[in-house]
């Protein structure tokens, strides 16, 4: 972070470019952010686990860093109503790596941005994002969102690194011993994240929480690394769970299936199985394939 605000003080949002997506906040106003965070009901778990926002969307959405804590260094998201809300468990390695990741969207976001001011044609702008692979499911004349971003964790397996398993550990012994239900959840979330991927089977149990949010969410991590072996247990939750888990988690077999087809005669013998009506499915994949940026939701 020193390095970053050795070449500026941070974004004022006056000066913001629309394709910057999050700005670098100047250290008065993180610092200002970060003392009315610890005024909410987030404050213990802030101070606790050492996390400063230092960018912005400029819609109440954040992206800070685990300045102190067993999660030292990595970046997470706050925020207040999307795709992340509720969990704050880390996501990018390093500032590094979350930098880079949003220095590629900025650069996709140019070529939008030139296309629409008459300085590229549409074909040419088409050829310019194509590199872009992970956001593949944007049109090419649309804009990227931070949302989705392609974060680090969970991670696969070649790119899984003996200080993630260290930090894994630390984790599990803190899950352990953990007070509260929002620390809970939090480390939870952490866990599922950090998880080495040979034993993301111990992530299952946890599928069938008493939660209202926690299970699906944990169902769209899985399925996001194409974990075939949860395929049970997120038919279950899409057929049984409470009502705010049941629609994310059938939408997450419809990713699953979409992700890997050879899954779906194991997702309708499951969804019979248990008296499930399989053309839910189908209509979650059919909404999938109009809409594919649905791909980026939970």
């Amino acid at each position: 972070m020193a390095a970053l605000y050795c070449l500026s003080d941070g974004v004022q949002p006056e000066h913001a470019r629309t394709f910057n997506i999050l700005r670098l906040m100047p250290l008065q106003e993180a610092a200002e952010t970060h003392e009315n965070f610890q005024q909410t009901g987030l404050g213990e778990m802030v101070r606790r686990h050492g996390m400063i926002c230092f960018w912005t969307d400029d819609s109440s959405n954040y992206a800070g860093v685990f300045c102190s804590g067993i999660f030292e260094g990595r970046v997470f998201f706050l925020d207040h109503d999307g795709y992340y809300s509720g969990d704050l468990s880390p996501l990018f390695r390093s500032v590094e790596s979350f930098q880079a990741c949003l220095t590629e969207a900025v650069a996709r976001n140019q070529f939008v941005y030139a296309c629409e001011e008459g300085e590229i044609e549409m074909e040419e702008l088409k050829e310019k994002v194509k590199p872009f692979t992970h956001y593949r499911y944007y049109e090419s004349i649309d804009t990227v969102n931070w949302h989705a971003f392609p974060v680090d964790y969970p991670s696969e397996a070649e790119k899984y690194t003996e200080t993630d398993r260290a930090v894994y550990e630390q984790c599990r012994n803190m899950l352990a011993s953990s007070k509260g239900e929002e620390e809970r959840r939090f480390l939870i979330y952490a866990l599922a994240r950090l998880v080495p991927p040979s034993e993301r089977a111990v992530l299952l149990p946890y599928l069938k929480e008493d939660d209202l949010w926690m299970p699906a969410r944990l169902a769209s991590m899985l399925v996001s690394v194409r974990e075939a072996e949860a395929i049970q247990h997120i038919v279950t939750l899409a057929l049984t769970g409470n009502h705010n888990c049941r629609g994310p988690a059938k939408s997450a077999l419809a990713k699953l299936i979409l992700l890997m087809p050879q899954v779906q005669g194991k997702i309708k013998v499951e969804y019979s199985r248990l008296g499930g009506d399989y053309s839910e499915i189908q209509r979650d994949i059919k909404a999938l394939e109009r809409s594919p940026t649905l791909f980026y939701q939970w």
